[in-house]
């Protein structure tokens, strides 16, 4: 199949953009030709896949494209702002359009990136072409990804997708290492939950926060200790039980396990992966430390646990968290303990916590009260009780999970993926997330989530309304 004539080109134009349905090269611009023909699977993303790329005055420069999926609600917003913006540290954005791709007989978003010549770091530790040496990371690694990370937030940007499958080599030499692609899908979508917060971690792909350089720095540190360490610490967890243990023993410890690092890491790897974000390193930290000042060793504070255990489908659980965790998953068995005459007497007991005691006392009474409602579902109890377990958790209802500001990107993606709103329209009506707002934390909420409960009592109103143009999709508007 030849080049496209000019012809062609201006009827592309005219067409905004739209390509011919061949499998030809598509071009971006007027400059840019992407081969669907010629796949780079080594920069692929979850989200997107990677092709090769020709720059039409300037052939020696190398360049790849990552096709977006549709179904998925890109970061407009982080693209405009890297397009063209060289920041150390970072994949340099070249140019970006939103285009027809005859693979997928559709419109997608295609990003241009300058090609690593080096290739993906996990790529080339795994063929054997590159040893990580804990004496050379602060170089290599620590430095240039952190200046990145700082760079972005020097931007309001947080990157949300630091792995170690997203490193890339710029230079053959492999010297040179950049953080990949962060704007393909939504913020944290890719990650696997190793690299979540334990609150995000909770969310589901497409209610993760938007986060922030703590987010980022937390990503880092576990990145650094997948590419010393590996995996072998939480190798056959399952999301519940890596959460479970993140919350139990912490994220540091869940991750290192018995293993020997370096003493001069131990202060950032620790500081970086603290659960707790007033304990967690942020840019003061980091710069004291780059400048070779120790730091005070961090004193983590053990979590809670009762006096004795709560057993629920076999297994002994003594942290409120884990307990909300295991409810969320389970819904028509833990319904069932939560109305158990035993579970709010051992909260009352054994975590000594007499108001929690009332409170999900109340909940049951309610639900008793109100059979045929929704408030005496098992789901909407299962909710309000895990709300209360755990407040710095996300919302959590049926198989729906977000924090309250990624609300309206969890529902995008909802409808895109399953066509289906219902949900999300239970939460808004039920008053879930109300309950969220107002539940006792152990520090106030932040003014994002706080401005949040605003915005869902307005969904309510559009909800409740019969007024053409209202409904829930007035709320996803």
């Amino acid at each position: 199949m030849g080049i496209r004539t000019m012809a062609d080109e201006t009827q592309e134009k005219e067409d905004v953009g739209r390509s011919s349905t061949s499998s030809g090269p598509v071009m971006i611009k007027d400059q840019y030709l992407i081969d669907a023909a010629t796949p780079l699977h080594e920069f692929d993303t979850p989200s997107a896949k990677a092709y090769a790329v020709s720059d039409r005055r300037n052939q020696d420069k190398k360049l790849f494209a990552l096709i977006c999926t549709p179904a998925l609600p890109a970061r407009i917003n982080i693209i405009k702002k890297l397009r063209g913006d060289e920041i150390d540290g970072v994949i340099h954005l070249i140019e970006w359009d939103t285009l027809f791709w005859p693979p997928m007989k559709q419109e997608a978003i295609i990003l241009i990136y300058n090609r690593p010549l080096g290739g993906s770091v996990v790529g080339a530790i795994a063929a054997g072409d590159y040893r990580m040496n804990e004496y050379e990371i602060q170089n290599t690694f620590i430095q240039p990804l952190y200046r990145g990370l700082k760079l972005l937030s020097a931007r309001d940007i947080s990157h949300r997708a630091v792995r170690a499958d997203n490193l890339y080599f710029m230079d053959a030499e492999r010297t040179q290492v950049v953080l990949g692609d962060c704007t393909s899908c939504p913020p944290g979508y890719d990650q696997p939950i190793v690299y979540e917060t334990i609150e995000g971690g909770m969310c589901m792909p497409g209610g993760r926060p938007n986060g922030a350089f703590s987010d980022d720095l937390y990503a880092l540190g576990i990145t650094l200790l997948i590419l010393l360490i590996g995996e072998k610490n939480i190798e056959g967890m399952n999301d519940q039980q890596l959460l479970t243990s993140k919350i139990e023993t912490s994220s540091f410890v869940s991750l290192s396990g018995r293993a020997r690092i370096s003493p001069a890491l131990l202060e950032p790897l620790r500081g970086f992966t603290s659960d707790d974000i007033n304990e967690r390193w942020a840019a003061e930290e980091m710069d004291l430390w780059l400048a070779g000042k120790r730091q005070t060793p961090l004193q983590r504070k053990p979590p809670l646990k009762s006096a004795s255990a709560f057993v629920f489908m076999e297994n002994e659980y003594h942290n409120p968290r884990v307990i909300a965790l295991a409810f969320s998953k389970n819904i028509e068995e833990g319904a069932k303990a939560i109305k158990d005459e035993v579970f709010a007497p051992w909260i009352r007991r054994s975590l000594q916590m007499a108001d929690l005691s009332d409170q999900i006392q109340s909940l049951i009474d309610v639900a008793a009260e109100h059979e045929t409602t929704y408030r005496g579902s098992d789901e909407y109890l299962v909710a309000r009780t895990c709300i209360l377990l755990d407040p710095t958790a996300p919302i959590r209802y049926k198989n729906f999970s977000c924090m309250p500001h990624t609300f309206g990107t969890a529902m995008a993606v909802e409808l895109l993926h399953k066509d289906n709103m219902q949900i999300p329209a239970e939460i808004i009506s039920q008053g879930i997330a109300t309950a969220w707002f107002h539940a006792a934390t152990p520090e106030p909420r932040d003014t994002t989530d706080t401005g949040c409960d605003i915005e869902f009592s307005r969904m309510k109103g559009y909800l409740q309304s019969k007024i053409p143009g209202n409904g829930i999709e007035r709320c996803l508007y």
